[in-house]
């Protein structure tokens, strides 16, 4: 759709706090190699107050990370998570 393909082209155009893209849950198995969508639906699922939900996309982002932004972005996410279970931070 053309939403998704703005999204996966411009994701930090679009507010991460709403959660917008139904696809990307509906269909979640078809964006598993993408960035943008793993970091999205850890964010939607933090923010949701589902911290357990959201550590394995924040997890699968950090591991499609590129760059050392897109790895500080999924780095403070599922530190975040972690904080939120009474879990020490991992180490950079």
């Amino acid at each position: 759709s053309y939403n998704r393909d703005q999204f996966l082209n411009h994701p930090v155009a679009y507010n991460l706090y709403m959660p917008k893209y139904i696809d990307f849950i509906k269909h979640e198995n078809e964006f598993q190699s993408s960035y943008e969508v793993q970091l999205y639906l850890g964010s939607h699922y933090l923010f949701k107050g589902k911290v357990q939900k959201a550590v394995p996309y924040y997890e699968r982002a950090l591991n499609l990370s590129k760059n050392d932004q897109e790895k500080q972005r999924a780095e403070a996410g599922l530190n975040k998570c972690r904080e939120l279970l009474g879990l020490a931070p991992k180490d950079p």
